[in-house]
């Protein structure tokens, strides 16, 4: 009988999660592994005034961390989560870019206080739009992640729901495995 009543609330919270409510009172689907889907064009600034294109790493895999900005206590926290688990990267040939909607040398100033070794990119509202992270109607950013593959298909994505909705780095180097072992 308890495994009945458990299977039941696994059931119920698998239906609840089926469809979620957001603040602009769209439904969102829950993510779904793409299969390798090409993702949409992502350019933008460096601090230096560098244009960044994504298309430019190709060959490599590549981590894409979207951030709120810098005003974003929990995008600090998960900047130096990523930095800690920069050797984890780096034994995957996995190349790590955060991705803001701050201006260049904001952006800057946070990669160096935090002493980030891997780039941050400034990119424009309309590019983060396309990417699903700033959905119409939002004041801010949602937090995501994407992992592509080196020809540049999404492998892996999330988007969070909320500031706090974030991906583990565990999870990000778990989808580059599926792709890319450990060296």
């Amino acid at each position: 009988m308890r495994a009945r009543a458990l299977l039941l609330l696994l059931c119920g919270v698998v239906a609840a999660d089926a469809a979620q409510s957001t603040d602009d009172g769209a439904t969102r689907q829950p993510m779904r592994p793409p299969s390798a889907v090409q993702p949409p064009e992502l350019r933008g600034v460096l601090a230096d005034g560098t244009a960044f294109s994504l298309s430019e790493l190709r060959g490599r895999p590549v981590v894409l961390v979207f951030l709120r900005g810098a005003s974003c206590g929990l995008c600090l926290e998960r900047l130096r989560a990523l930095a800690a688990h920069e050797a984890a990267y780096d034994r995957r040939d996995a190349r790590v870019v955060a991705v803001t909607p701050d201006p260049p040398d904001r952006a800057d100033a946070v990669r160096e206080a935090l002493e980030l070794d891997f780039p941050m990119v400034s990119a424009a509202h309309a590019v983060l739009a396309a990417w699903g992270v700033w959905p119409p109607g939002r004041k801010q950013a949602f937090p995501g992640a994407f992992v592509l593959d080196p020809q540049g298909r999404v492998r892996f994505r999330h988007i969070g729901r909320t500031a706090a909705d974030r991906v583990s780095d565990v999870i990000l180097l778990a989808a580059l495995d599926r792709f890319t072992p450990a060296r």
